[in-house]
Order: C-alpha cells, then structure tokens, then sequence
C-alpha cells in the first residue's frame, strides 16, 4: 500500500525526463512510487501548449496551491452577503445565524466565525456593530469564562499542593485502586532484553538507511531513462557493473562514489550486528524452541524473544495477539459492535518480522499453507496473511510455554523428550 506524498519539485524533473524518453504513465508511476492516476493528472493539470516541461510544472502548482490558501472555503462574499443582509433587516444574532447557515444552507460556520466578521468591518469603518442586540456592551472574547475541555475553574497545581495533603489524597487513591484491582501491571523486561533491542533498532536504522540509499542510485538510472532492476543493485559486484556501464557527469560520478563508500560501509557494519544479535541471541532462554519453528531465523528469534520477554506475562495466545497488534480494532456502541482492520499499535518491527516469518513458514508446512489458501480463497491476501500469522503465534505462544522443541515442524514431530 503507496503512502501519500506530494510530487516534489524532483519528481517533476524525473517525470519530464522520463517522458522525454518515451516512457508511459505506468512506467513513470512504477519508477516514481506514485499511482498511475496521480502522473495522469500531473500530467494534464499542468501541461502547457508545449507539452508538459518541470519548471512550468512546478509553477502552475505553486500559483494554484497560493490561490487556494487564500481562498476563504466557508466564508464566502455571498455567504458574507446573505449575513449582513439578514443583520440589517432582522436584527438575528450571530447564534441564529449560524442556526440559519446549517438549516437553510447546509453550511456549517460557528458564531464565533459571525462575530470575527462583525469585528473585521468595524476595524474598517463598518457599522454592522450596531445591529448586533447588545452594541453598548463591550466586546468580550466568547468562551474566556467559561472552562474549556480539561481546565477546570480556580483549580491548585498539584505541584502547589502541600505534601502531607498530596500524598494523603493519593494514598487513599491507590489504596481503592489495589483494593478493587484497577492498578495496571508495567512489564519490565531483563537486561539482557533490553540491550538486545537496543541493538535490533540500531540494526533496523542502518537498513533502512541502505534501502534509502539504493533508491536514490536507483533514480538516477531513471532519471536518464536507464531500466535497473533495484535488486541487482544491492551486491556490490552488480551495483559495481551497473555503475559502470553508463557514461556519468562528474558531479554525478562523484555523488555515487560517496553513496558507494557509504554502503560498503553500511554492509560491514550490518554484517557485524547481525552477528553479535545471532550469538547473543543463542543465550536467552527460548531460543532453541523458535529456532526449531520452519520459517523462522536467528535474527527473527532474538526479535521475537526480545519483544515477547516473559512468556508467563501472558495468560492466552489471545493476550500475545493483542501484543503484537494483529487484532482486529473493535468499536462498540450500545448493542453494535463493529470490527475493522488490525490496530498496529505495538511494535512494528516485531509484528514485520512475524510477518515474514509466515511468508517462509507457508512454504513448508503443508498445514499452514492450507489454512492461508483457504482464507485467500474467500477473504483476499492481505486478510490471509494476518490469520495465518496469528495461526504461527499462537504456536509460538504453546512452544515457548511448553518449552516445545521440534524435530520435523512441517509435520508437527517433537522430539521424544518433548511428547507428554
């Protein structure tokens, strides 16, 4: 799924040099990361009489983009119009206007919105002040009187309090919550749990550093209308190749020299902390039972493990779904209940890795595969993809609680040891 981004001064460059080059829209919107019905309409917007050219492109949508910030949306010089009109002749105020606007209209502008325009004309010498009912009484800002949403009228700073008042009131607060068991538990992981996901981020960092990177070369083939695959560019002997075969300008020999000492050097360093993440991992308690599980890897395990930490901490696999964030979001309203897409609301690399871990494990295990063609037949892939990987979960979940070691997964064989 494309998230949005505006096209950029960059990207109208790239799209004139790739029509130049005889490109099509779906070509260009592959190239660029944009839906072909965006360029469609880059496209026809702002071309001019000599065909679509990036510095005229560019132009045009900064001229429309300025028009439309200045351009009142609700507050029009007709809706100004009938407000005026009806405060002459009938003397409303700005609540019954606003009233009116919603009725007749279907317009929905506040009082305080009237009130601002009363004030604006007065400022240039209009006398529209004078129909309002109250005109003798000086104007005060509506809503200072009154408390807003969390002010609470006349209310002492808790850090103003007297301690032995402070702490009196909170003891007998957390002494109702123990008593009726409201207090939340905070999970706090071990050390070792901690320093490891320390080093999962600064992993995670460093790739996403190189894919960046990888595109920005990847950009410049398109930008000189060259087809590159992106992922003979990840090695260093086909980014190497590929560099070479092209006659560059000095100062775009130059960028990609420095961009290829970076991910040379960024290879190393990943290298280096995956290593150290494997090997530290084979320590934690739980490894040897994931490891065993078809699909998922070292690195998968020390990001499960260190995510997961206590597996006592959590009484059903219901409990570890909701951790990960693949659970439906549920919304609830009298006797409705609706459900919609998974909250996303826990760790995202954690829940990609389980993702990608499922995306292996299909492969293997004839059941898991079974389970996600059937779901795929009525409900689509996407919807496939997350059952079946809360399907791995839950396995995770007994293989960790168990302390399951598998001798053939795909079968479902655990080691003599392990079978109750």
């Amino acid at each position: 799924m494309r998230t949005y981004r505006r096209i950029t001064y960059e990207d109208r460059c790239q799209i004139y040099a790739l029509r130049k080059a005889g490109g099509t829209q779906a070509e260009i919107s592959q190239a660029l990361g944009f839906s072909q019905g965006t360029v469609s309409r880059e496209l026809a917007r702002n071309a001019g009489r000599r065909g679509y050219r990036f510095q005229q492109a560019q132009r045009a949508a900064q001229a429309r983009q300025q028009q439309l910030r200045h351009q009142p949306r609700k507050l029009t010089s007709r809706v100004r119009r009938a407000l005026t009109r009806k405060l002459r002749a009938e003397r409303w105020s700005p609540e019954q206007l606003s009233v009116w606007l919603r009725n007749e209209r279907g317009l929905s502008l506040s009082p305080e919105w009237i009130y601002q325009m009363i004030w604006a004309n007065t400022r240039m010498d209009g006398d529209l002040w004078r129909f309002l009912r109250r005109r003798g009484k000086r104007y005060t800002r509506r809503g200072a009187q009154h408390a807003g949403r969390g002010v609470i009228p006349h209310r002492i700073d808790i850090a103003e309090r007297p301690p032995i008042v402070t702490d009196k009131h909170d003891a007998r607060a957390i002494a109702l919550f123990l008593s009726k068991d409201m207090l939340p538990e905070a999970r706090i992981k071990s050390k070792a749990h901690v320093q490891l996901a320390s080093l999962i981020t600064t992993r995670d960092q460093l790739v996403k550093l190189r894919v960046s990177l990888l595109g920005k070369v990847h950009g410049m083939f398109v930008r000189h209308g060259l087809k590159v695959r992106r992922e003979v560019l990840t090695s260093q002997a086909g980014f190497t190749r590929e560099v070479a075969g092209y006659n560059w300008s000095p100062l775009e020999r130059a960028e990609l020299a420095v961009i290829d000492d970076q991910l040379q050097s960024l290879h190393r360093n990943i290298k280096r902390l995956e290593k150290k993440i494997a090997a530290f991992a084979k320590t934690l308690p739980g490894y040897d039972n994931l490891i065993s599980i078809k699909g998922i890897g070292p690195l998968s395990v020390a990001v499960m493990l260190t995510h997961i930490g206590a597996i006592e901490d959590f009484q059903n696999t219901g409990k570890l779904a909701a951790y990960f964030s693949i659970v439906p979001r549920v919304s609830q309203s009298n006797e409705t209940n609706n459900s919609g897409h998974i909250t996303k609301r826990g760790n995202k690399l954690a829940r990609t890795t389980l993702v990608q871990c499922i995306l292996i494990a299909i492969r293997y295990s004839p059941y898991l595969r079974g389970f996600y063609a059937n779901i795929n037949n009525r409900r689509g892939t996407g919807k496939a993809i997350i059952a079946t990987a809360r399907k791995l979960l839950n396995t995770i979940f007994h293989t960790l609680k168990n302390k399951w070691v598998f001798a053939d997964f795909p079968n479902f064989k655990l080691l003599p040891c392990n079978q109750s």
